[in-house]
């Protein structure tokens, strides 16, 4: 996930950022909540990072997640970690403490190449303290694994398994994303 330097920050700082700084423009209006989680998809695992981070010395398998669509139609990862983020700062500390636990191995071609697809969700809700009205909304900022050509990579023969797992996994991802693309 693009998260740069202090000179030159990536896409997550600088939305995280973003989002705050309306949040402070309309503090006179609205009441906001900004709630995170952040989970990576590993050779057909979803994987709860914050959970990950919460128990760091857990050896066995983490809670098994379930992706439903809730009442409001959006999607929602069922026994996820959500965690409270009042601020900008707290989102970027869970962010890099999420990014801490991946999994990741290095290659001929990348030191720190990830080995998962990465979804890190915003969770907003807003109260219009004169309307009454509320709104939910998400902001999924997602990592597709890196899909470097496995001769490139110098890969062993564990690390190729999950080159192709990433491969294909990135394959349809991209596929899924073109398709929502072309209905909207």
């Amino acid at each position: 996930m693009q998260v740069g330097n202090r000179d030159m920050p990536g896409v997550t700082p600088r939305a995280v950022h973003r989002l705050y700084h309306l949040i402070e423009e309309n503090k006179s209006v609205y009441d906001v909540q900004v709630q995170a989680y952040m989970v990576e998809l590993y050779l057909d695992n979803l994987i709860d990072l914050f959970y990950k981070v919460d128990n760091p010395r857990e050896r066995g398998e983490p809670p098994k997640l379930d992706i439903k669509k809730d009442d409001k139609g959006l999607v929602v990862i069922k026994g996820v970690t959500i965690k409270d983020c009042p601020t900008a700062d707290s989102v970027l500390e869970l962010f890099d403490a999420g990014n801490n636990v991946r999994h990741v191995g290095s290659t001929a071609m990348n030191a720190t190449s990830s080995r998962s697809h990465l979804v890190f969700a915003l969770l907003i809700n807003t109260h219009n303290r004169s309307t009454k009205k509320t709104g939910t909304g998400k902001i999924s900022l997602i990592d597709l694994a890196g899909s470097e050509r496995a001769g490139k990579t110098g890969a062993t023969a564990e690390r190729y398994v999950v080159h192709t797992h990433t491969r294909a996994r990135t394959h349809a991802c991209s596929n899924a994303l073109e398709r929502a693309h072309v209905r909207a």
